[in-house]
């Protein structure tokens, strides 16, 4: 009686699990029909000839992009205009136009009688200070010991210092003529001064001639380092607000077939150019290659609010005519080797560079979906001759 009871309980749950197995059967195949209804299907062969890809939404590294034109200029602090300190004759030129030079190059040698004649009022500033503190230091010591009169010491005192003073000013401005103070003699006066350049760069414009008489502080010779360059930037007023330092800014040389270039905005100027309604940006650039030149004109996209945001290939969206986009999607189990069916959803977009857009999914889609990146058009094209 027991085996029998045993019998019936195995048999009863063997009856269940295959109950339980053909509900969920027909579940699964309900639902796939149910999917499949009204989808949009495609024979084998209509799949291959569509050239369907299928891909998922990924992050991609996008931004609001605001276009502007300029030009390459050098930083103020990478260019150099070399005035003469001294008055003299050209006598020679050390470089040509283009040249490059480095700190502390000649670029000109000056016959220069004003040179003399600072080398010669410093020595004989410094012969009459030595004797002039003699002088002062004994007649300190008198009058400690009262035996001079205070105008005799004050006198002595005033002259020293004014000499002092004089023979100090007279040294620091041969010091910043590169003259050697402390080996300077009687004997070796140097009658020629040797413009030497104050930075590494190139010559821009050279201002003199030889045989040209200079006067102190002409302009002689205008020096640029194009290692660091910027862009100036006309950004239109209605774009200045998205613009800030630090952002992204792409950019080529404009009316030419060039490789692009990266820079960064630097700075934002405080008004609006009068008449032209824009604003002035300077992005900075490395151009360590030596590529490109001051006063080339430039196409540049600044890349705003970038960031990776949710995006598929531009190609996947697709219009509908009424101001939606939507995509077409596909599930796995949806398809054999003879069938494939494909679902649409509404999708939003957003910003788009480089072939990508950004999404934002209006309908939900299962996790497991594959979305179609390439063919959509083809898809689109079927469902409108079935409608």
């Amino acid at each position: 009686m027991k085996n029998y009871n045993v019998h019936i309980v195995v048999l009863l749950l063997f009856a269940f699990a295959a109950c339980n197995r053909s509900t969920n059967d027909a579940k699964e195949a309900g639902v796939k029909d149910q999917q499949r209804d009204g989808r949009l299907m495609l024979t084998a062969a209509q799949f291959e000839n569509a050239g369907i890809q299928f891909g998922s939404i990924e992050k991609q590294l996008l931004s609001l992009d605001v276009h502007a034109k300029g030009r390459i200029k050098v930083p103020h602090n990478a260019k150099a205009i070399m005035a003469s300190p001294v008055g003299g004759t050209v006598h020679k030129l050390k470089v040509m136009l283009g040249n490059r030079v480095g700190k502390g190059d000649p670029l000109a040698v000056i016959h220069s009688p004003d040179f003399i004649t600072l080398q010669k009022d410093f020595l004989v500033a410094k012969s009459r200070l030595n004797l002039l503190e003699l002088d002062f230091e004994r007649q300190k010591s008198l009058k400690t010991k009262e035996a001079v009169s205070e105008k005799i010491y004050q006198k002595a005192r005033s002259e020293f210092f004014q000499t002092q003073a004089l023979f100090n000013a007279l040294g620091k401005r041969l010091d910043m003529l590169n003259v050697a103070v402390d080996e300077l003699t009687a004997d070796n006066l140097k009658s020629v001064y040797v413009l030497k350049s104050p930075i590494n760069g190139y010559v821009d414009e050279i201002y003199l001639y030889v045989g040209q008489f200079v006067e102190c502080n002409d302009e002689l010779f205008s020096i640029i380092n194009r290692q660091t360059l910027y862009i100036e930037l006309d950004v239109f007023e209605k774009d200045i607000m998205k613009v800030l330092p630090g952002q992204r800014v792409t950019f080529s040389l404009a009316n030419l077939d060039s490789d692009t270039y990266e820079a960064s905005i630097k700075s934002i100027s405080g008004s609006v150019v009068r008449n032209a309604k824009v604003m002035r940006v300077l992005a900075g650039f490395d151009n360590s290659g030596i590529d490109l030149l001051p006063g080339m004109f430039v196409s540049s996209t600044i890349h705003t609010r970038e960031g990776y945001l949710d995006a598929l290939p531009e190609n996947a969206l697709l219009f509908d005519g009424n101001e939606e986009h939507y995509i077409f999607y596909s599930l796995p189990f949806w398809n054999n080797d003879t069938a494939y069916y494909f679902n649409t959803a509404r999708v939003k977009p957003g910003f788009a560079e480089d072939g990508y857009a950004q999404v934002t999914l209006l309908d939900s889609i299962p996790e497991e979906a594959k979305i179609v990146v390439q063919g959509g058009y083809y898809l689109k094209s079927e469902t409108m001759k079935e409608e």
